[in-house]
Protein backbone atom coordinates (compact mmCIF):
# COMPACT_ATOMS: atom_id res chain seq x y z
CA UNK A 1 0.00 0.00 0.00
CA UNK A 2 1.43 3.35 -1.01
CA UNK A 3 1.10 6.64 0.84
CA UNK A 4 -0.37 9.80 -0.71
CA UNK A 5 1.32 13.18 -0.17
CA UNK A 6 -0.66 16.48 0.22
CA UNK A 7 -4.10 17.25 1.63
CA UNK A 8 -6.63 14.46 1.98
CA UNK A 9 -9.38 16.58 0.24
CA UNK A 10 -7.69 18.64 -2.44
CA UNK A 11 -10.99 19.95 -3.96
CA UNK A 12 -12.47 21.58 -0.80
CA UNK A 13 -10.89 25.05 -1.25
CA UNK A 14 -12.16 25.22 -4.80
CA UNK A 15 -15.69 24.20 -3.75
CA UNK A 16 -15.70 26.85 -1.00
CA UNK A 17 -14.69 29.56 -3.44
CA UNK A 18 -17.49 28.54 -5.81
CA UNK A 19 -20.08 28.54 -3.02
CA UNK A 20 -19.03 31.97 -1.75
CA UNK A 21 -19.15 33.33 -5.28
CA UNK A 22 -22.67 31.95 -5.88
CA UNK A 23 -23.95 33.39 -2.60
CA UNK A 24 -22.48 36.81 -3.39
CA UNK A 25 -24.04 36.80 -6.86
CA UNK A 26 -27.44 35.85 -5.43
CA UNK A 27 -27.21 38.58 -2.79
CA UNK A 28 -26.38 41.20 -5.41
CA UNK A 29 -29.23 39.93 -7.57
CA UNK A 30 -31.72 40.17 -4.72
CA UNK A 31 -30.67 43.74 -3.98
CA UNK A 32 -31.02 44.53 -7.65
CA UNK A 33 -34.49 42.98 -7.89
CA UNK A 34 -35.67 44.75 -4.79
CA UNK A 35 -34.41 48.21 -5.71
CA UNK A 36 -33.09 49.03 -9.16
CA UNK A 37 -35.10 46.50 -11.13
CA UNK A 38 -38.32 47.45 -9.37
CA UNK A 39 -38.09 50.87 -10.99
CA UNK A 40 -37.49 49.28 -14.39
CA UNK A 41 -40.66 47.17 -14.43
CA UNK A 42 -42.93 47.74 -17.44
CA UNK A 43 -45.65 50.30 -16.73
CA UNK A 44 -48.38 47.75 -17.45
CA UNK A 45 -47.12 45.24 -14.86
CA UNK A 46 -50.09 44.45 -12.55
CA UNK A 47 -49.48 45.92 -9.09
CA UNK A 48 -51.34 45.02 -5.94
CA UNK A 49 -51.48 46.41 -2.40
CA UNK A 50 -51.14 44.28 0.70
CA UNK A 51 -53.40 45.44 3.50
CA UNK A 52 -51.82 46.53 6.78
CA UNK A 53 -54.14 45.85 9.69
CA UNK A 54 -55.11 49.00 11.54
CA UNK A 55 -54.21 48.99 15.21
CA UNK A 56 -56.89 48.21 17.79
CA UNK A 57 -57.89 50.17 20.88
CA UNK A 58 -58.31 48.49 24.26
CA UNK A 59 -59.50 49.75 27.62
CA UNK A 60 -57.37 49.52 30.76
CA UNK A 61 -58.64 45.97 31.47
CA UNK A 62 -58.16 44.56 27.97
CA UNK A 63 -61.66 45.07 26.57
CA UNK A 64 -61.64 45.99 22.89
CA UNK A 65 -63.02 49.45 22.00
CA UNK A 66 -62.04 49.59 18.32
CA UNK A 67 -60.79 46.91 15.94
CA UNK A 68 -61.01 45.68 12.37
CA UNK A 69 -63.74 43.49 10.95
CA UNK A 70 -64.31 42.34 7.42
CA UNK A 71 -67.17 43.61 5.29
CA UNK A 72 -67.94 42.92 1.65
CA UNK A 73 -68.65 45.16 -1.32
CA UNK A 74 -71.05 43.61 -3.82
CA UNK A 75 -70.53 44.12 -7.58
CA UNK A 76 -72.09 42.80 -10.75
CA UNK A 77 -70.48 42.37 -14.18
CA UNK A 78 -73.48 43.01 -16.48
CA UNK A 79 -71.85 41.41 -19.51
CA UNK A 80 -71.63 38.12 -17.58
CA UNK A 81 -75.35 38.05 -16.73
CA UNK A 82 -77.63 36.28 -19.20
CA UNK A 83 -80.89 36.44 -17.26
CA UNK A 84 -81.21 39.91 -15.75
CA UNK A 85 -84.67 39.33 -14.35
CA UNK A 86 -83.73 36.08 -12.68
CA UNK A 87 -80.52 37.60 -11.31
CA UNK A 88 -82.44 40.54 -9.82
CA UNK A 89 -85.12 38.31 -8.33
CA UNK A 90 -82.46 36.29 -6.50
CA UNK A 91 -80.22 39.14 -5.30
CA UNK A 92 -82.73 41.88 -4.39
CA UNK A 93 -84.30 40.13 -1.34
CA UNK A 94 -80.86 39.36 0.15
CA UNK A 95 -79.73 42.99 -0.15
CA UNK A 96 -83.12 44.42 0.84
CA UNK A 97 -83.36 46.24 -2.48
CA UNK A 98 -86.12 46.63 -5.05
CA UNK A 99 -86.01 44.06 -7.82
CA UNK A 100 -86.39 46.84 -10.40
CA UNK A 101 -83.25 48.59 -9.10
CA UNK A 102 -81.11 45.46 -9.43
CA UNK A 103 -82.55 44.68 -12.87
CA UNK A 104 -81.68 48.21 -14.03
CA UNK A 105 -78.13 47.80 -12.71
CA UNK A 106 -77.46 44.75 -14.91
CA UNK A 107 -79.25 46.04 -18.01
CA UNK A 108 -76.28 47.84 -19.61
CA UNK A 109 -73.92 45.14 -20.84
CA UNK A 110 -71.36 47.71 -21.96
CA UNK A 111 -70.45 48.32 -18.31
CA UNK A 112 -67.70 46.17 -16.85
CA UNK A 113 -68.57 46.67 -13.16
CA UNK A 114 -71.59 48.06 -11.32
CA UNK A 115 -71.62 48.49 -7.54
CA UNK A 116 -74.74 47.02 -5.92
CA UNK A 117 -73.98 47.47 -2.20
CA UNK A 118 -71.06 48.41 0.00
CA UNK A 119 -70.11 47.05 3.40
CA UNK A 120 -72.51 44.14 3.68
CA UNK A 121 -71.79 41.87 6.67
CA UNK A 122 -70.24 38.45 6.38
CA UNK A 123 -73.56 36.66 6.90
CA UNK A 124 -75.09 38.46 3.91
CA UNK A 125 -72.01 37.79 1.81
CA UNK A 126 -72.26 34.09 2.63
CA UNK A 127 -75.88 33.97 1.43
CA UNK A 128 -74.97 35.77 -1.80
CA UNK A 129 -72.05 33.44 -2.43
CA UNK A 130 -74.29 30.39 -1.96
CA UNK A 131 -76.56 31.67 -4.75
CA UNK A 132 -73.79 30.76 -7.19
CA UNK A 133 -74.82 33.43 -9.68
CA UNK A 134 -72.62 34.15 -12.67
CA UNK A 135 -71.64 37.83 -12.77
CA UNK A 136 -72.04 38.39 -9.00
CA UNK A 137 -68.76 39.34 -7.33
CA UNK A 138 -67.79 40.00 -3.73
CA UNK A 139 -64.78 42.02 -2.61
CA UNK A 140 -63.64 41.63 0.99
CA UNK A 141 -62.51 44.84 2.72
CA UNK A 142 -61.32 45.65 6.22
CA UNK A 143 -63.70 47.94 8.08
CA UNK A 144 -63.65 49.41 11.58
CA UNK A 145 -65.78 47.96 14.38
CA UNK A 146 -66.64 49.79 17.61
CA UNK A 147 -68.18 47.44 20.20
CA UNK A 148 -69.39 50.27 22.48
CA UNK A 149 -71.07 52.11 19.61
CA UNK A 150 -72.50 55.48 20.60
CA UNK A 151 -71.36 55.10 24.21
CA UNK A 152 -67.74 55.83 23.22
CA UNK A 153 -68.09 57.39 19.75
CA UNK A 154 -66.65 60.78 20.70
CA UNK A 155 -63.57 59.13 22.18
CA UNK A 156 -62.85 56.76 19.33
CA UNK A 157 -63.92 58.90 16.38
CA UNK A 158 -64.37 56.81 13.23
CA UNK A 159 -62.71 55.61 10.04
CA UNK A 160 -64.73 56.19 6.88
CA UNK A 161 -65.38 53.77 4.05
CA UNK A 162 -62.29 55.01 2.21
CA UNK A 163 -60.00 54.44 5.20
CA UNK A 164 -59.73 58.09 6.31
CA UNK A 165 -59.81 58.77 10.05
CA UNK A 166 -62.01 61.46 11.58
CA UNK A 167 -62.19 62.90 15.11
CA UNK A 168 -61.22 61.46 18.46
CA UNK A 169 -58.39 59.00 18.95
CA UNK A 170 -58.64 57.66 15.40
CA UNK A 171 -57.59 61.01 13.98
CA UNK A 172 -55.15 62.01 16.75
CA UNK A 173 -53.21 58.72 16.58
CA UNK A 174 -53.55 58.16 12.83
CA UNK A 175 -49.80 57.83 12.27
CA UNK A 176 -49.58 55.06 14.87
CA UNK A 177 -52.79 53.20 14.02
CA UNK A 178 -52.70 53.03 10.22
CA UNK A 179 -49.53 50.95 9.77
CA UNK A 180 -47.79 50.73 6.39
CA UNK A 181 -49.36 48.83 3.47
CA UNK A 182 -47.23 46.40 1.54
CA UNK A 183 -47.28 45.63 -2.17
CA UNK A 184 -46.49 43.01 -4.78
CA UNK A 185 -46.53 42.87 -8.58
CA UNK A 186 -47.01 40.54 -11.51
CA UNK A 187 -49.74 38.00 -12.11
CA UNK A 188 -50.53 36.25 -8.84
CA UNK A 189 -47.66 38.18 -7.23
CA UNK A 190 -45.11 36.38 -9.35
CA UNK A 191 -42.70 39.30 -9.73
CA UNK A 192 -40.48 39.65 -6.65
CA UNK A 193 -39.04 42.98 -7.67
CA UNK A 194 -41.73 45.11 -6.03
CA UNK A 195 -42.59 43.00 -3.02
CA UNK A 196 -42.77 44.79 0.29
CA UNK A 197 -44.34 43.22 3.37
CA UNK A 198 -47.03 45.23 5.16
CA UNK A 199 -46.43 46.54 8.68
CA UNK A 200 -49.51 46.48 10.88
CA UNK A 201 -50.50 49.51 12.92
CA UNK A 202 -49.86 49.90 16.64
CA UNK A 203 -52.43 49.02 19.28
CA UNK A 204 -53.48 51.61 21.87
CA UNK A 205 -54.11 50.77 25.52
CA UNK A 206 -56.42 53.43 26.94
CA UNK A 207 -56.96 54.74 30.45
CA UNK A 208 -60.71 54.30 29.86
CA UNK A 209 -62.56 51.78 31.98
CA UNK A 210 -65.27 50.13 29.90
CA UNK A 211 -67.73 49.72 32.78
CA UNK A 212 -67.38 53.32 33.94
CA UNK A 213 -67.62 54.58 30.35
CA UNK A 214 -70.83 52.67 29.63
CA UNK A 215 -72.35 53.71 32.96
CA UNK A 216 -71.46 57.37 32.45
CA UNK A 217 -72.98 57.34 28.95
CA UNK A 218 -76.14 55.60 30.14
CA UNK A 219 -76.67 57.80 33.20
CA UNK A 220 -75.99 60.95 31.18
CA UNK A 221 -78.40 59.86 28.45
CA UNK A 222 -81.12 59.15 31.02
CA UNK A 223 -80.56 62.55 32.65
CA UNK A 224 -80.81 64.34 29.30
CA UNK A 225 -84.10 62.56 28.60
CA UNK A 226 -85.42 63.11 32.12
CA UNK A 227 -84.60 66.82 32.04
CA UNK A 228 -85.65 67.31 28.40
CA UNK A 229 -82.17 68.75 27.87
CA UNK A 230 -80.68 69.34 24.43
CA UNK A 231 -77.40 67.64 25.33
CA UNK A 232 -74.78 67.02 27.97
CA UNK A 233 -71.29 65.84 28.87
CA UNK A 234 -69.83 63.71 31.67
CA UNK A 235 -66.09 63.29 32.32
CA UNK A 236 -64.32 61.17 34.96
CA UNK A 237 -60.63 61.92 35.64
CA UNK A 238 -57.98 60.61 38.01
CA UNK A 239 -56.56 63.90 39.36
CA UNK A 240 -53.22 62.39 40.36
CA UNK A 241 -52.34 61.15 36.87
CA UNK A 242 -54.61 63.05 34.49
CA UNK A 243 -55.96 59.73 33.20
CA UNK A 244 -59.44 59.99 31.72
CA UNK A 245 -61.49 57.06 32.99
CA UNK A 246 -64.64 57.99 31.08
CA UNK A 247 -65.89 60.74 28.80
CA UNK A 248 -69.34 60.71 27.24
CA UNK A 249 -71.51 63.26 25.50
CA UNK A 250 -75.09 63.38 24.24
CA UNK A 251 -76.26 63.47 21.49
CA UNK A 252 -73.96 60.80 20.14
CA UNK A 253 -73.86 58.52 17.10
CA UNK A 254 -72.88 55.01 16.04
CA UNK A 255 -69.36 55.24 14.56
CA UNK A 256 -69.96 52.06 12.54
CA UNK A 257 -72.92 53.80 10.87
CA UNK A 258 -71.64 57.38 10.84
CA UNK A 259 -73.12 58.11 7.41
CA UNK A 260 -76.65 58.09 8.84
CA UNK A 261 -75.83 60.41 11.76
CA UNK A 262 -76.05 64.19 11.91
CA UNK A 263 -72.52 65.48 11.13
CA UNK A 264 -73.02 68.02 13.92
CA UNK A 265 -72.71 65.12 16.37
CA UNK A 266 -69.25 64.00 15.21
CA UNK A 267 -67.21 66.63 17.09
CA UNK A 268 -66.58 65.80 20.76
CA UNK A 269 -68.31 68.37 23.00
CA UNK A 270 -65.97 67.48 25.88
CA UNK A 271 -63.08 69.19 24.08
CA UNK A 272 -64.79 71.23 21.35
CA UNK A 273 -67.96 72.75 22.80
CA UNK A 274 -67.47 76.15 24.44
CA UNK A 275 -69.73 77.33 27.25
CA UNK A 276 -69.75 79.78 30.12
CA UNK A 277 -68.85 77.66 33.18
CA UNK A 278 -70.78 79.79 35.64
CA UNK A 279 -70.29 79.45 39.37
CA UNK A 280 -67.82 76.56 39.13
CA UNK A 281 -65.32 79.34 38.39
CA UNK A 282 -65.81 80.74 41.91
CA UNK A 283 -63.71 77.88 43.27
CA UNK A 284 -60.84 78.95 41.00
CA UNK A 285 -61.25 82.62 41.97
CA UNK A 286 -61.15 81.85 45.69
CA UNK A 287 -58.21 79.46 45.36
CA UNK A 288 -56.20 81.99 43.35
CA UNK A 289 -56.86 84.79 45.86
CA UNK A 290 -55.93 82.63 48.83
CA UNK A 291 -52.75 81.40 47.17
CA UNK A 292 -51.56 84.88 46.25
CA UNK A 293 -52.37 86.34 49.64
CA UNK A 294 -55.04 88.70 48.31
CA UNK A 295 -57.43 87.49 51.00
CA UNK A 296 -56.69 85.52 54.20
CA UNK A 297 -58.61 82.31 55.06
CA UNK A 298 -60.66 84.24 57.65
CA UNK A 299 -61.61 87.03 55.21
CA UNK A 300 -65.17 88.38 55.27
CA UNK A 301 -67.17 91.03 53.44
CA UNK A 302 -70.58 92.63 53.90
CA UNK A 303 -72.98 91.36 51.26
CA UNK A 304 -75.61 93.82 50.05
CA UNK A 305 -77.20 91.70 47.29
CA UNK A 306 -75.64 93.69 44.42
CA UNK A 307 -72.58 95.68 43.39
CA UNK A 308 -71.85 98.13 40.59
CA UNK A 309 -68.63 97.74 38.60
CA UNK A 310 -67.72 99.90 35.60
CA UNK A 311 -71.36 100.69 34.95
CA UNK A 312 -72.54 97.07 35.36
CA UNK A 313 -74.91 96.16 38.16
CA UNK A 314 -74.12 92.63 39.35
CA UNK A 315 -76.54 90.81 41.63
CA UNK A 316 -76.54 87.57 43.55
CA UNK A 317 -78.50 84.80 41.84
CA UNK A 318 -81.12 84.91 44.66
CA UNK A 319 -81.25 88.74 44.67
CA UNK A 320 -80.82 88.60 48.45
CA UNK A 321 -78.42 90.39 50.82
CA UNK A 322 -76.56 88.03 53.15
CA UNK A 323 -74.78 90.40 55.56
CA UNK A 324 -71.37 89.28 56.83
CA UNK A 325 -70.12 86.52 54.55
CA UNK A 326 -67.03 84.28 54.80
CA UNK A 327 -65.19 82.63 51.91
CA UNK A 328 -66.89 79.34 52.74
CA UNK A 329 -70.30 81.09 52.76
CA UNK A 330 -69.47 82.69 49.42
CA UNK A 331 -68.93 79.24 47.86
CA UNK A 332 -71.72 77.49 49.75
CA UNK A 333 -74.31 80.15 48.83
CA UNK A 334 -72.69 80.72 45.41
CA UNK A 335 -72.71 84.51 45.70
CA UNK A 336 -71.76 86.51 42.62
CA UNK A 337 -71.15 89.66 44.63
CA UNK A 338 -68.68 87.84 46.86
CA UNK A 339 -66.74 86.55 43.85
CA UNK A 340 -66.47 90.11 42.54
CA UNK A 341 -65.09 91.34 45.87
CA UNK A 342 -62.48 88.56 45.89
CA UNK A 343 -61.43 89.25 42.28
CA UNK A 344 -61.10 92.96 43.02
CA UNK A 345 -58.88 92.17 46.01
CA UNK A 346 -56.77 89.98 43.73
CA UNK A 347 -56.56 92.55 40.94
CA UNK A 348 -56.75 92.04 37.19
CA UNK A 349 -53.08 91.15 36.65
CA UNK A 350 -52.99 88.41 39.25
CA UNK A 351 -56.50 87.15 38.47
CA UNK A 352 -55.77 86.58 34.78
CA UNK A 353 -52.34 85.20 35.57
CA UNK A 354 -54.11 82.59 37.70
CA UNK A 355 -56.63 81.81 34.93
CA UNK A 356 -53.78 81.17 32.53
CA UNK A 357 -51.96 78.93 35.00
CA UNK A 358 -55.13 76.90 35.60
CA UNK A 359 -55.25 76.35 31.83
CA UNK A 360 -58.06 78.60 30.70
CA UNK A 361 -57.61 80.18 27.29
CA UNK A 362 -55.27 77.44 26.06
CA UNK A 363 -55.56 73.81 24.97
CA UNK A 364 -55.20 71.18 27.68
CA UNK A 365 -53.16 69.02 25.30
CA UNK A 366 -55.52 66.06 25.68
CA UNK A 367 -54.95 63.44 22.97
CA UNK A 368 -58.22 64.03 21.11
CA UNK A 369 -58.72 65.78 17.79
CA UNK A 370 -60.47 69.14 17.39
CA UNK A 371 -59.72 70.58 20.86
CA UNK A 372 -60.79 74.21 21.30
CA UNK A 373 -58.77 76.71 23.35
CA UNK A 374 -61.67 78.69 24.78
CA UNK A 375 -62.14 82.45 24.97
CA UNK A 376 -60.66 84.72 27.64
CA UNK A 377 -60.52 88.51 27.32
CA UNK A 378 -56.99 89.22 28.51
CA UNK A 379 -56.33 92.75 29.82
CA UNK A 380 -53.03 93.10 27.95
CA UNK A 381 -54.37 91.98 24.57
CA UNK A 382 -58.02 93.02 24.46
CA UNK A 383 -58.29 96.54 23.02
CA UNK A 384 -61.68 97.19 24.62
CA UNK A 385 -61.04 95.40 27.89
CA UNK A 386 -62.63 97.02 30.95
CA UNK A 387 -63.01 96.27 34.64
CA UNK A 388 -66.44 94.77 34.12
CA UNK A 389 -64.81 91.70 32.58
CA UNK A 390 -62.86 91.07 35.78
CA UNK A 391 -66.13 91.18 37.71
CA UNK A 392 -68.13 88.86 35.45
CA UNK A 393 -65.25 86.45 34.82
CA UNK A 394 -64.86 85.95 38.58
CA UNK A 395 -68.13 84.01 38.65
CA UNK A 396 -67.79 82.34 35.25
CA UNK A 397 -69.66 84.72 32.97
CA UNK A 398 -68.19 86.34 29.86
CA UNK A 399 -65.57 83.60 29.58
CA UNK A 400 -65.81 80.50 27.37
CA UNK A 401 -64.29 77.16 28.35
CA UNK A 402 -64.50 73.51 27.36
CA UNK A 403 -65.66 70.84 29.82
CA UNK A 404 -62.16 69.33 29.68
CA UNK A 405 -60.58 72.63 30.76
CA UNK A 406 -62.94 72.87 33.73
CA UNK A 407 -62.41 69.31 34.93
CA UNK A 408 -58.62 69.68 34.53
CA UNK A 409 -58.63 72.90 36.60
CA UNK A 410 -60.63 71.37 39.45
CA UNK A 411 -58.44 68.26 39.24
CA UNK A 412 -55.44 70.52 39.89
CA UNK A 413 -57.06 71.64 43.15
CA UNK A 414 -57.70 67.98 44.00
CA UNK A 415 -54.06 67.14 43.19
CA UNK A 416 -52.52 69.47 45.77
CA UNK A 417 -52.36 72.31 43.26
CA UNK A 418 -50.48 70.41 40.53
CA UNK A 419 -52.08 70.64 37.08
CA UNK A 420 -51.79 67.43 35.03
CA UNK A 421 -52.26 67.01 31.31
CA UNK A 422 -55.41 64.95 30.76
CA UNK A 423 -54.80 61.94 28.54
CA UNK A 424 -56.38 58.77 27.22
CA UNK A 425 -53.55 56.56 25.97
CA UNK A 426 -51.34 54.81 28.50
CA UNK A 427 -49.46 52.42 26.19
CA UNK A 428 -48.66 52.13 22.48
CA UNK A 429 -47.87 48.57 21.40
CA UNK A 430 -46.13 48.33 18.02
CA UNK A 431 -46.57 45.43 15.58
CA UNK A 432 -43.21 44.01 16.64
CA UNK A 433 -44.40 43.82 20.26
CA UNK A 434 -42.37 46.75 21.56
CA UNK A 435 -44.20 48.89 24.12
CA UNK A 436 -44.04 52.63 24.64
CA UNK A 437 -45.57 53.66 27.95
CA UNK A 438 -47.12 57.11 28.30
CA UNK A 439 -46.22 58.53 31.69
CA UNK A 440 -48.40 61.10 33.51
CA UNK A 441 -47.33 64.60 32.52
CA UNK A 442 -47.34 67.38 35.12
CA UNK A 443 -47.94 70.79 33.55
CA UNK A 444 -47.17 73.20 36.42
CA UNK A 445 -47.84 73.91 40.08
CA UNK A 446 -50.83 76.26 39.99
CA UNK A 447 -51.43 76.79 43.71
CA UNK A 448 -49.73 75.48 46.83
CA UNK A 449 -50.77 72.21 48.44
CA UNK A 450 -51.89 74.19 51.50
CA UNK A 451 -54.20 76.38 49.41
CA UNK A 452 -55.56 73.31 47.64
CA UNK A 453 -56.42 71.68 50.97
CA UNK A 454 -58.10 74.89 52.23
CA UNK A 455 -60.17 75.13 49.04
CA UNK A 456 -61.25 71.48 49.25
CA UNK A 457 -62.38 71.93 52.85
CA UNK A 458 -64.59 74.84 51.74
CA UNK A 459 -65.97 72.84 48.82
CA UNK A 460 -66.86 70.05 51.25
CA UNK A 461 -69.04 72.58 53.06
CA UNK A 462 -70.74 73.37 49.74
CA UNK A 463 -71.84 69.74 49.36
CA UNK A 464 -72.75 69.04 52.98
CA UNK A 465 -74.52 72.35 53.48
CA UNK A 466 -76.17 73.12 50.15
CA UNK A 467 -75.83 70.37 47.53
CA UNK A 468 -76.76 67.24 49.42
CA UNK A 469 -77.86 65.66 46.11
CA UNK A 470 -74.14 65.06 45.44
CA UNK A 471 -73.50 63.12 48.67
CA UNK A 472 -72.13 59.59 48.17
CA UNK A 473 -72.79 57.35 51.21
CA UNK A 474 -69.53 56.38 52.89
CA UNK A 475 -67.39 58.95 51.06
CA UNK A 476 -66.42 62.55 51.65
CA UNK A 477 -67.34 64.77 48.70
CA UNK A 478 -66.25 68.29 47.74
CA UNK A 479 -67.72 70.14 44.80
CA UNK A 480 -69.27 73.16 43.20
CA UNK A 481 -72.35 73.77 41.13
CA UNK A 482 -72.55 75.92 38.04
CA UNK A 483 -75.60 77.52 36.50
CA UNK A 484 -74.89 79.70 33.51
CA UNK A 485 -76.77 81.46 30.77
CA UNK A 486 -76.26 80.68 27.10
CA UNK A 487 -74.82 83.57 25.06
CA UNK A 488 -76.14 84.46 21.62
CA UNK A 489 -75.30 87.18 19.10
CA UNK A 490 -77.96 89.36 20.73
CA UNK A 491 -77.25 88.69 24.39
CA UNK A 492 -78.42 85.55 26.22
CA UNK A 493 -81.11 82.98 25.53
CA UNK A 494 -84.26 83.55 27.52
CA UNK A 495 -85.31 80.88 30.00
CA UNK A 496 -82.40 78.59 29.16
CA UNK A 497 -79.37 77.64 31.23
CA UNK A 498 -76.46 75.21 31.37
CA UNK A 499 -76.46 73.30 34.65
CA UNK A 500 -73.27 71.65 35.88
CA UNK A 501 -71.61 70.11 38.89
CA UNK A 502 -67.97 69.16 39.35
CA UNK A 503 -67.02 67.08 42.35
CA UNK A 504 -64.04 65.49 44.09
CA UNK A 505 -64.39 62.06 45.75
CA UNK A 506 -63.24 61.00 48.24
CA UNK A 507 -62.25 64.54 49.11
CA UNK A 508 -60.06 63.45 52.04
CA UNK A 509 -57.70 61.70 49.59
CA UNK A 510 -58.91 62.59 46.09
CA UNK A 511 -59.10 59.76 43.57
CA UNK A 512 -61.78 60.99 41.18
CA UNK A 513 -62.91 64.31 39.75
CA UNK A 514 -66.22 64.10 37.90
CA UNK A 515 -67.88 66.80 35.81
CA UNK A 516 -71.51 66.61 34.73
CA UNK A 517 -72.92 69.27 32.40
CA UNK A 518 -76.48 69.44 31.05
CA UNK A 519 -77.59 71.85 28.33
CA UNK A 520 -80.97 73.57 28.74
CA UNK A 521 -82.42 71.19 31.35
CA UNK A 522 -85.90 71.65 32.79
CA UNK A 523 -84.35 71.87 36.27
CA UNK A 524 -82.39 75.05 35.72
CA UNK A 525 -79.89 74.75 38.56
CA UNK A 526 -76.82 72.54 38.74
CA UNK A 527 -77.73 71.19 42.18
CA UNK A 528 -81.00 69.80 40.87
CA UNK A 529 -80.06 68.64 37.36
CA UNK A 530 -76.37 67.70 37.46
CA UNK A 531 -75.45 66.83 41.07
CA UNK A 532 -77.59 63.64 41.21
CA UNK A 533 -75.92 62.38 38.03
CA UNK A 534 -72.51 63.03 39.60
CA UNK A 535 -73.52 60.88 42.57
CA UNK A 536 -74.66 58.00 40.36
CA UNK A 537 -71.52 58.00 38.22
CA UNK A 538 -69.33 58.30 41.33
CA UNK A 539 -70.97 55.28 42.94
CA UNK A 540 -70.21 53.15 39.87
CA UNK A 541 -66.62 54.38 39.53
CA UNK A 542 -65.81 53.96 43.22
CA UNK A 543 -67.14 50.40 43.12
CA UNK A 544 -65.33 49.43 39.90
CA UNK A 545 -62.00 50.84 41.07
CA UNK A 546 -62.48 49.36 44.56
CA UNK A 547 -61.80 52.68 46.27
CA UNK A 548 -62.50 52.15 49.98
CA UNK A 549 -64.91 54.41 51.88
CA UNK A 550 -63.36 57.11 54.04
CA UNK A 551 -66.39 57.76 56.21
CA UNK A 552 -68.79 55.58 58.23
CA UNK A 553 -71.92 54.80 56.24
CA UNK A 554 -74.11 56.12 59.04
CA UNK A 555 -72.39 59.53 58.85
CA UNK A 556 -74.52 60.41 55.86
CA UNK A 557 -78.13 59.91 55.04
CA UNK A 558 -78.56 57.08 52.55
CA UNK A 559 -79.98 58.14 49.19
CA UNK A 560 -79.71 61.89 49.60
Amino acid sequence: MSSVDGPAFPRLPAVAVVLVTVIAVLAVRLVYLGTIAASEMPADTPKFSLHAQRGSMWDRSGNVLATERYAFDVYVAPNEVNDGAGFAASVAPVLGRDVADIEAAVADHSLRWVSLEREVPMATARVLRELGLTGLHLQRNARRAYPLGADAAHLTGFVDIDGNSHYGLEEWYEDYLRGRPGNYAGNFGSDPRAFRAPVDGSDLILSIDRTIQVAAAKLLREAVERESATGGTAIVVDPGTGEILASASVPSYDPTDYAHADPEWYRDPAVSALYEPGSVMKAVTVAAALDRGAVPPGWTYHDEASIEVAGLEISNWDRAAHGTVTLTDLLRLSLNVGAVHVAQALGADRFYEALAEFGFGSATGVDLAEEAVGIVRWPDSEANWFEGYLATNSFGQGIATTPMQVVAAIAAIANEGLLMRPHLVSEVIAADGSVRRVRPQPVRQVISAQTAHQTIRMLEEVVSGKVEQANVPGYSVAGKTGTSEIPTADGYEKHATIASFVGIVPSSRPRLVILVKLDRPDSARGSEAAAPVFREIAQVALDVLEIPPDQPLDSQTEGR
